[in-house]
């Protein structure tokens, strides 16, 4: 995963803390679990609620067929949050051969407390995704 802030070129990849991404069909256990419990584990290790930011379980999927379906390989995300929607993105994306999905979100740290940063460490996808903390403003 690359983090790039608005001072810097980013980082290299940082290390998955559980698991890789799902086979097939079969949704990934992190996104699995955040879409059942409506949790998610913050940077600090406390969990917190997150359909209050997050897409639903269906806009999710109809994410994830539309990104199937025109055969994406390279995905922009504005806005980032608790990371529900960069999860489907993702695991489409690994579904149809792979690909590379970029969120950009400046409060992601203060706002949300990098869960959904965390969120992707856990669910193996550094390496096809890049974060942006800076403002989506040309």
């Amino acid at each position: 995963m690359q983090h790039n802030d608005a001072g810097s070129q980013g980082h290299g990849p940082c290390a998955a803390s559980n698991g890789d991404p799902s086979e097939g069909d079969k949704m990934n256990d992190v996104l699995e679990q955040m879409l059942t419990e409506g949790t998610a584990i913050g940077e600090d290790g406390n969990t917190v609620q997150i359909f209050t930011a997050s897409i639903s379980r269906e806009d999710g999927e109809a994410l994830a067929k539309v990104i199937k379906a025109t055969g994406a390989r390279r995905t922009l995300e504005i806005g980032f949050a608790y990371g529900v929607s960069t999860l489907f993105i993702l695991d489409a994306l690994k579904e149809s051969g792979g690909g590379h999905h970029t969120a950009i979100d400046p409060f992601e740290a203060d706002g949300y407390g990098n869960v959904g940063l965390r969120s992707v460490q856990r669910a193996g996808f550094e390496d096809s995704f890049t974060f942006q903390d800076r403002k989506s403003v040309v």
